[in-house]
């Protein structure tokens, strides 16, 4: 029989312990990316918001510039789905001409 000693014990513990923690650094790799997304979203989101605000106190009407939002983000007259704010949008795109 082999003769095993704690030095190998411990050599065989921590390249364990070092495959878990390469596998959970790229778990806090990934939350991080995420998070740092997110609030590069919510700063992008009150700077549009804030623009579509200046927007209106200098003139322009919120149906107007409900038509220069994307598809997916346009608001809606009624509350529905976001495929029943789509269509709606179409129809009134078709039907208003100036």
């Amino acid at each position: 029989m082999a003769t095993v000693t704690s030095e190998q014990i411990l050599e065989e513990a921590r390249k364990l312990t070092e495959k878990r923690m390469h596998s959970v650094k790229k778990i806090a790799d990934a939350i991080s990316a995420r998070v740092e997304a997110e609030e590069t979203l919510r700063k992008a989101q009150l700077a549009e918001k804030k623009a579509f605000t200046d927007a209106e106190k200098n003139g322009w009407t919120k149906a107007e510039l409900n038509k220069l939002r994307p598809a997916k983000r346009r608001r809606s007259a009624t509350t529905g789905t976001p495929s029943d704010a789509q269509s709606s949008d179409s129809a009134n795109s078709t039907t208003d001409h100036g």
